[in-house]
């Protein structure tokens, strides 16, 4: 259906942003690696990212996931989950398609990330900065039914967030 509706059951009204939501986090206590850098740790999620498809109330090394509806574009993570930094969060959305299809990604988020589809990496990306809409874009192939996107985002400090959305009809 079109970005302005629904998709699978995932409400897309405001301009294709994904505002149901799966949160993990904070996480802290985390290897930082490069001093003052922004790239997210190490597989943390029973020892591989790319293997998740939690539900709400799962349990991963004492964190819990859980669910948000974000009316706006942006998860402010620092308003659900602040604290010091630096630390991590995941933000996990199902995503329905019809059928197979190559699409266009968007994303931004504050500060670095990594991103995933279906458990293949998309982008890492280790740099600081703000949350920007659309500053990432990447074509991604949907499969026919439900598909795992996934965020890991890693604050140094400032803001803390994520957006994500679809800018073609699903």
């Amino acid at each position: 259906q079109s970005n302005n509706g629904t998709v699978g059951g995932m409400d897309t009204r405001n301009n294709g942003y994904i505002v149901n939501w799966l949160l993990l986090g904070p996480i802290t206590g985390i290897d930082v690696g490069e001093e003052g850098g922004c790239d997210p740790s190490v597989d943390f999620l029973d020892g591989d990212d790319t293997l998740a498809a939690p539900a709400i109330g799962d349990n991963v090394g004492g964190y819990t996931w859980t669910a948000w509806f974000e009316p706006g574009s942006e998860v402010e993570l620092d308003d659900i989950m602040g604290g010091p930094t630096p630390h991590e969060a995941y933000a996990f959305a199902w995503v329905y398609s019809e059928s197979e299809q190559n699409v266009t990604l968007a994303w931004g988020a504050d500060d670095g990330s990594r991103t995933w589809l279906n458990g293949e990496l998309v982008r890492n990306d280790p740099t600081c900065h703000g949350t920007v809409a659309d500053q990432f874009q990447e074509t991604v192939t949907l499969l026919a039914g439900w598909n795992r996107l996934m965020f890991k985002i890693h604050d140094q400090g400032g803001g803390f967030g994520v957006m994500a959305r679809f800018k073609d009809d699903l």
